[in-house]
């Protein structure tokens, strides 16, 4: 069941004598508020976004691992039992785990408590709470500790989700001036491309649907910019600016991948890196705004490339001057990982390999955007 689901909807459950299975628990009580409790309630939680993700619904009595009744908790309970859930949640998962929704499904005589666990991209998830340090997932009627394999198993998903991750970005910025996503595309030398790539964007798990993106449409501008142009396309929707030649686009696709172009990097024979930073920091952090409320949980994989640097040195002063210039055509930085939402520090932080890789290459120790290790913006953008 991949919503939260209605009374009629728990009562055709309750009706079929719905049996538990790899997304489905049944519990006929909140867990014991114990330390042993806390454990059993994030042990059941995580089993399912390790796994394939499912619904939880306590308040249901059952009987050989079938639903039997409705047992309604009352309001009163159910809402002291989500608020400590999400504070379990919060304080005793690693790494955090995000979409967990829980809600309480008015029925006859009380209520339901409902908790829906998406399977998590960032999986696997360890239960850290009251001095634990296990992993879990689960099979057809319980959840299970996670062995050597299993986790094996898991890690290597994760290692190739970042592989593929990687490899769409530089086929990607291959395409882009071959007219595929935009047509018109200026011929001006220079561009940052840009992928927000969710670690589950390639499962198909949770497409996305254009017109949801175009309602969010001021988180999707073109790098840099205010003003805009929008519309519908195959691959999902388009935010773009320029008119006979388009100067930049944003295109948020069906499987949650954010791709930005902003075309030209400035004045000839300069690589702006203030300007640059800050362009990069603030439209990721909007993105990612647009992306949370799109409910498309992190891990994000950024990936930034800087087309036509070769030959341009980095500029970060106006008095400064000419130093070594970049030698490579293309500078791919390297990728960016946000494991949470946050703001433009968080962001900045998250940049900082990638910002000192650029520096690196104008012959530079790293970015001068870090002060003890925070990033700083040093232009508006």
């Amino acid at each position: 069941m991949a919503n939260i689901p209605t009374a009629k909807e728990i009562e055709q459950l309750i009706a079929a004598g719905a049996a538990e299975s790899v997304t489905l628990e049944f519990k006929v009580a909140p867990w014991e508020r114990t330390d042993q409790g806390k454990r059993e309630s994030l042990k059941d939680i995580t089993a399912m976004a390790n796994t394939r993700g499912g619904l939880i619904l306590v308040g249901i009595a059952e009987e050989n691992n079938a639903a039997k009744a409705i047992a309604p908790l009352t309001v009163e309970a159910a809402e002291s039992e989500r608020s400590r859930l999400n504070d379990l949640i919060t304080a005793g998962v690693e790494p955090r785990l995000y979409g967990v929704t829980i809600e309480a499904v008015a029925v006859e005589g009380g209520v339901v408590l409902a908790i829906l666990t998406p399977r998590s991209p960032s999986r696997p998830h360890r239960v850290t709470s009251v001095g634990s340090n296990r992993f879990w997932l689960r099979n057809s009627t319980a959840a299970y500790e996670a062995n050597v394999a299993d986790l094996k198993g898991l890690f290597l998903q994760s290692a190739e989700t970042t592989e593929r991750a990687a490899r769409y970005h530089r086929e990607r910025v291959d395409r882009i001036r071959s007219g595929d996503v935009v047509p018109n595309i200026s011929e001006a030398l220079g561009s940052i491309v840009l992928h927000v790539i969710p670690g589950d964007a390639f499962s198909g798990a949770s497409p996305i649907d254009p017109r949801r993106a175009y309602e969010l449409r001021q988180c999707f501008k073109p790098l840099g910019v205010d003003d805009f142009t929008s519309t519908f396309t195959f691959e999902g929707f388009l935010t773009f600016r320029g008119g006979d030649s388009c100067h930049g686009y944003t295109l948020v696709g069906r499987e949650g991948v954010v791709e930005s172009v902003k075309v030209n990097l400035g004045s000839i024979g300069r690589l702006p890196v203030f300007p640059i930073e800050a362009v990069v920091v603030n439209s990721t952090l909007e993105f990612a705004r647009g992306l949370q409320k799109l409910e498309v949980v992190p891990p994000y994989y950024v990936y930034v490339t800087l087309e036509g640097a070769g030959g341009r040195f980095v500029s970060y002063t106006t008095h400064q001057e000419e130093a070594q210039l970049v030698r490579q055509r293309n500078l791919h930085l390297p990728v960016a990982v946000l494991n949470e939402w946050g703001d433009a520090a968080t962001v900045g932080v998250a940049f900082k390999p990638a910002f000192d890789a650029m520096w690196n290459a104008g012959g530079l120790a790293g970015s001068q955007s870090y002060d003890s290790g925070q990033w700083v913006q040093k232009f508006r953008s």
